[in-house]
């Protein structure tokens, strides 16, 4: 349900929708999913010993066992070539200059490590 009104109170805004959409790639993760898995692709989590048989169990189990947490939403940003973690991830924010600051964090954590210019 927070997931839903992020996405329908605070990335619509011109502000946030601008930063995502430029600057971004979004990955979304669903972890209410219900399909279930091919057989060849299920698995007994290392992580917590449960049998994970859809892909919303897959994508909380990867969610755990990566970032330690479970919260949904959970905003994590990520360097795409190395896949590290830019700034400490968060949970449901649902003030836009506080999200927009978060957004605009990670990017100056990106920037300086790869020496690029923000436009």
């Amino acid at each position: 349900m927070n997931c839903r009104k992020m996405e329908e109170n605070v990335w619509i805004k011109p502000e946030i929708k601008r930063l995502i959409e430029e600057k971004y790639v979004l990955v979304s993760l669903y972890v209410d999913e219900k399909e279930k898995l091919p057989k060849r692709e299920r698995y007994v989590s290392d992580f917590s010993g449960e049998k994970i048989i859809t892909v919303g169990k897959k994508w909380s189990d990867f969610q755990a066992s990566r970032f330690g947490a479970q919260s949904q939403p959970y905003y994590v940003l990520m360097a795409p070539d190395k896949e590290e973690v830019l700034i400490e991830p968060r949970g449901y924010t649902p003030d836009v200059s506080e999200y927009k600051q978060f957004l605009e964090k990670g990017l100056k954590v990106f920037q300086k490590d790869n020496k690029l210019s923000y436009r």
